[in-house]
């Protein structure tokens, strides 16, 4: 730590290209040297005046090359916190509640700045990655794969052992945060009780829709491993298991909205067990800094309030932008054309990262003409919204369309069962990648980029026998039968046809 505090000024806003690269290798080389000591090492087996002091050093390590002015904080008012300790403070309750308070606001910037980077760094990664011809599976999770290779990922081990001896030793209660959702800790739904594993992807989410209707589901899951994912519908996740607050499950728990709480008490857990009826409309509500959890009936307030600020004020789900575009497409919006170049880009007639190309375009002209900086926006041409359902009736299709009509017959028989869910998506995916490219669009689409500029886009069409960027059209198309967009729409209660 001291090494890298003298080293930093070598490196940090030095803007002399790469004469700086050795200082800034050399301190990348000794955080991670850092990183590895502290992650051999086992945690619990330290005294909490230890933790709490290794938990200074690594918020201070953070500091010194890339926290934002949260955690900046966070880690100044815990560095207090350490140097108010006194000789027997771990035994005395009053200090251990300040040491509460104290986890509680660095939980909190932690989280801000660990899902800040998830969001920020997944957009360009599945850009780049299926620009590349990556594989879907390593770009799906890649965001929080930087979490965890963030020198701050550490924290979180350190955090846990800390809360649990500070709690104990204060005498509050056993429930604590790990996503306090978009109701500040309190939600409503019907009562479920399931392993939250169960419940993964489309399966899952029908099963979650089935089970509680509109209310949301406030679900009882005993055990937890950190890996699943939170489905539409849950408003709140309650689970006896020790979660990792940047865990895969508290990283989709926060992105989702959802309350996530864990119980350190066998007895507090049993207790709400036997309390549970399953499919009662509840209102949970946890109080983290105290520990404690209150289960009464619903009120309809939390509920309404949080469905309110997703659809008005949250851009996370993009749900209301899908069915404005669903919307759209329904009241005739569409276009003759096979091919738009960006001046013909209108929301319903194109998605809405090709309209955002449009107006990123416009925007770049007026800042250009403001301040005479060349900016500029990558050319492009699309595919509007109906291309896919003229490419599905023509008659060198009609193998491929037979199939995909028999997978949607499939998937409706399928109702909550996994397996059949998975194999009726699966063969929509398969027709869907399997249709031919329509006669002339490869010329169309070699005019309209010529048109525009984007000349790769036009040698991209002389490839022999079809052009390579039509099996990745087909791929996106078939993504539509993927079992998250399958479960968002039945959610949102949208009908296949």
């Amino acid at each position: 730590l001291d090494l890298r505090t003298r080293l930093q000024p070598s490196w940090l806003g030095v803007e002399d290209r790469f004469h700086v690269r050795d200082a800034l290798m050399l301190d990348v080389a000794l955080e991670e040297h850092f990183r590895r000591r502290l992650e051999a090492m086992d945690v619990y087996d330290t005294f909490p005046h230890e933790a709490a002091d290794l938990l200074r050093i690594c918020l201070q390590c953070g500091e010194l090359a890339s926290s934002g002015p949260l955690l900046c904080q966070a880690s100044r008012m815990w560095a207090r916190v350490v140097e108010s300790a006194t000789k027997g403070c771990w035994g005395k309750a009053e200090w251990l509640t300040i040491a509460v308070a104290g986890l509680e606001t660095v939980k909190l910037a932690l989280e801000v700045e660990m899902d800040a980077l998830a969001v920020a760094v997944q957009t360009p990664a599945e850009i780049i990655g299926r620009a590349g011809g990556a594989a879907e599976s390593y770009l799906a999770n890649f965001g929080e794969e930087c979490v965890r290779g963030h020198p701050l990922f550490v924290c979180a081990r350190v955090i846990q052992r800390l809360e649990t001896a500070a709690r104990e030793g204060a005498g509050l209660g056993p429930w604590a945060c790990v996503s306090k959702g978009d109701s500040n800790g309190i939600a409503e739904g019907a009562m479920l009780t399931a392993p939250l594993a169960t419940l993964q992807g489309a399966a899952g989410a029908i099963q979650v829709a089935n089970a509680t209707g509109d209310a949301g589901a406030v679900l009882l899951s005993e055990r937890i491993d950190g890996l699943e994912d939170v489905p539409l519908g849950i408003t709140a996740v309650l689970t006896r298991s020790n979660v990792d607050m940047l865990s895969h499950v508290a990283l989709r728990a926060r992105q989702a909205g959802a309350l996530l709480a864990c119980c350190t008490d066998d007895e507090a857990w049993n207790a709400l067990m036997a309390c549970a009826v399953e499919g009662a409309k509840v209102r949970v509500a946890v109080d983290s800094s105290g520990g404690h959890l209150s289960l009464d009936a619903a009120t309809g307030g939390a509920t309404a309030a949080a469905r309110g600020a997703n659809s008005s004020a949250k851009p996370r789900t993009h749900a209301s932008n899908g069915v404005a575009a669903a919307e759209a497409a329904a009241a005739g919006v569409s276009s003759s054309a096979w091919v738009l170049d960006p001046a013909s880009y209108v929301p319903g007639v194109v998605g809405g990262k090709s309209s955002n190309l449009a107006r990123l375009g416009e925007l770049a002209s007026e800042v250009g003409a403001a301040t005479g900086v060349d900016v500029r926006v990558p050319t492009s041409v699309a595919l509007p919204f109906n291309a896919f359902d003229n490419t599905v009736i023509l008659p060198e299709n009609t193998d491929a369309r037979v199939a995909l009509e028999k997978a949607m017959v499939d998937l409706n028989a399928a109702g909550s069962v996994r397996e059949a869910t998975h194999a009726a998506l699966a063969a929509a995916r398969a027709a869907v990648e399997r249709l031919a490219i329509p006669p002339g669009l490869v010329d169309e689409v070699r005019q309209t980029a010529l048109k525009v500029g984007a000349e790769g886009i036009a040698e991209a069409c002389d490839d022999a026998v079809e052009p390579a960027w039509w099996q990745q059209v087909r791929r996106v198309w078939a993504s539509k039968y993927n079992e998250r967009a399958y479960a968002s729409r039945t959610t949102l209660g949208m009908k296949e046809s």
